[in-house]
């Protein structure tokens, strides 16, 4: 892979290293249901979880519904990686990285995931 050309969170998702940065303008707009949506699922858990209910965990779907955000994300640095190749090496031990990817894309970078703070829960 080539240099990034963008500034970003360094994560290992499938075996590699990317570096993912924050979604562009136009990344926003391309994925603006499904990003409003996470921060629907995302306000509803941490709202669960400060009363005490942590019973939810991302699971398979979670990731599939989400990961074209990280996908368009990363495809800033590497377009060349398509979503499909992203989807078939990725394995539950990206599921940390996936979480950094995800923040990252969508807080440009301001954000950090504390170690195990599992980010939404899918429902």
């Amino acid at each position: 892979m080539n240099k990034p050309k963008f500034e970003g969170t360094k994560v290992q998702l499938a075996g590699k290293e990317y570096v993912v940065p924050p979604l562009s303008f136009k990344g926003w707009q391309a994925q603006e249901v499904l990003i409003r949506d996470f921060w629907k699922v995302r306000e509803n858990v941490l709202a669960a979880a400060k009363k005490g209910d942590e019973s939810g965990m991302i699971d398979a779907p979670f990731i599939t519904k989400y990961l074209p955000i990280v996908h368009a994300a990363i495809a800033r640095n590497y377009p060349e990686l398509k979503l499909e190749e992203l989807e078939d090496n990725l394995t539950l031990d990206d599921i940390d990285a996936f979480q950094d990817a995800l923040v990252t894309a969508l807080n440009n970078g301001k954000e950090k995931r504390a170690p195990g703070e599992v980010l939404a829960v899918a429902s």
